[in-house]
């Protein structure tokens, strides 16, 4: 199975000689660019910033540390909580300590693997839908708003019951990109402690964008209050769903923060996920046949069914490949409660922690041929004695994403679908590049040949 090597479009690396001045540069125009051939092929880049450590980092075991072992005395950052909480408030991806656990007991059965299976109908209802749209197109397309379009009308139908009156696909797509876009990157304050917390005077699209997203998801709630009748999606499972040691639910506000989180966290993630995917299916054409052969021998023309998902080990290997060279989060940032000594690394209190996930992934010393495009490195056999954490697209340790297995499903299911109605090709003359916005978007869009498979 192993096919002609193709070597992706990367992320610039910074010279190692590069000024605190380039650094910040990069740090607020594309923070993906900020990381030198230290992270690539060594662990470590230490420096020090405004009286703290500033630690960027590559190593498994650290990520490892720092997200599990002493996952407590690393809080996420001022930096990283205040891009995310513009938009999630403080729900499940944002809140710290004794909030989060509670609203993550609280959560956790709506994504227990029985009811997700039960959402599998809505996403495969969804993939047959946009595999149709794609094959009608012949020629240049963006499939970013495809995938977009998809994955959004599977949160509609599996948290909200397919209420399309609470929201609009196309401006909530157009609202998560304004967010992204003015109020999710870094800017100068953020490097002046004393302005750090201040309100910017910039980004008014991205907060009217915001305003926008929450009173949706705030008459959503109210109208679901009032409904007589219960639904069998995941806001009615978050709804009912208590603490089992407090009795405790969610309350009006903590439901709203948290469908803005799988809005954003979820469909944005999965959406950008599939759209990689497929630039790397395009220029990978024995790939596309591997996977259309797959779906066709499991799926035959019907639906994906529940005993489909594991029967597309090559569907699963192609996404994780995919978010292993884009994933989805280019890094997360840590702050240090305390003086701590980990296993490679000791630590200062207030010391900044950057989890640079997307080094590790492409680390020379870590995977074979790290900058092609290699599928069968998640195979079983290859996959065997890797570190736990030398992977980790939905993050890892208790705070690993709960909607992993979800998106795992939609993802497999919309391919499956898209793989026997079209066809992909790369564009003549565009070449997509990473750009890291919290989520790793490829900027102006995913432009590919498209057309009908015969």
């Amino acid at each position: 199975m192993t096919t002609a090597a193709f070597t992706p479009v990367t992320v610039q690396r910074m010279r190692e000689d590069a000024s605190n001045f380039t650094a910040i540069a990069k740090l607020i125009d594309n923070p993906a660019e900020v990381w030198s051939n230290k992270l690539y092929q060594g662990h470590y880049h230490i420096a020090r910033f405004m009286g703290r450590g500033v630690i960027h980092t590559s190593d498994p075991q650290t990520f490892q540390d720092v997200l599990l072992t002493h996952q407590a005395a690393f809080p996420k950052s001022e930096v990283e909580h205040r891009l995310l909480s513009g938009a999630t408030g403080d729900g499940l991806l944002t809140s710290e300590g004794a909030h989060w656990k509670s609203q993550r007991k609280a959560a956790s059965p709506a994504f227990r693997h029985d009811r997700l299976m039960a959402l599998l109908p809505s996403m495969d209802a969804a993939g047959a839908r946009v595999a149709q749209a794609l094959a009608k197109q012949s020629g240049e397309t963006d499939v970013l708003p495809f995938m977009i379009d998809a994955t959004f009308e599977i949160i509609a139908n599996t948290l909200l019951s397919g209420d399309e009156d609470a929201f609009d696909s196309a401006r909530v797509a157009k609202d998560v990109a304004l967010f992204l876009e003015d109020l999710g990157k870094m800017d100068l304050f953020d490097f002046i402690p004393p302005l750090a917390n201040l309100p910017r005077p910039w980004g008014a699209r991205g907060r009217a964008a915001v305003r926008r997203l929450r009173a949706d998801a705030d008459t959503a709630v109210r109208a679901r209050r009032a409904s007589a009748s219960p639904k069998a999606d995941l806001l009615d499972l978050l709804m009912s769903a208590t603490d089992k040691e407090t009795g405790d639910g969610l309350s009006d506000l903590e439901l709203r923060d948290n469908i803005i989180t799988f809005i954003g966290a979820g469909h944005e993630t999965t959406s950008l996920a599939l759209t990689w995917t497929l630039y790397l299916l395009a220029n990978a054409p024995d790939w596309q046949d591997n996977l259309h052969k797959e779906a066709k021998a499991v799926c035959g023309d019907g639906p994906v069914e529940a005993t489909h998902i594991d029967a597309l080990p090559l569907h699963e290997w192609v996404i994780r490949e995919a978010m292993r060279l884009y994933p989805p989060a280019a890094a997360m940032a840590r702050s240090a409660a305390e003086d701590i000594s980990l296993t490679n690394l000791d630590v200062k209190k207030n010391d900044q922690i950057i989890l640079a996930i997307y080094p590790m992934h492409r680390h020379e010393k870590l995977w074979d041929h790290p900058e092609l495009f290699d599928p069968e490195r998640f195979s079983p056999e290859r996959s065997e004695g890797r570190h736990r954490f030398q992977y980790i697209p939905f993050s890892g340790g208790p705070r690993i994403c709960i909607g992993m297995r979800f998106a795992m499903m939609e993802a497999i299911a919309i391919l499956a679908h898209i793989v026997r109605r079209a066809e992909f090709a790369p564009h003549p003359t565009f070449t997509p590049y990473p750009k890291s916005r919290i989520t790793l978007r490829p900027q102006g869009g995913m432009k590919l040949m498209v057309k009908a498979r015969e």
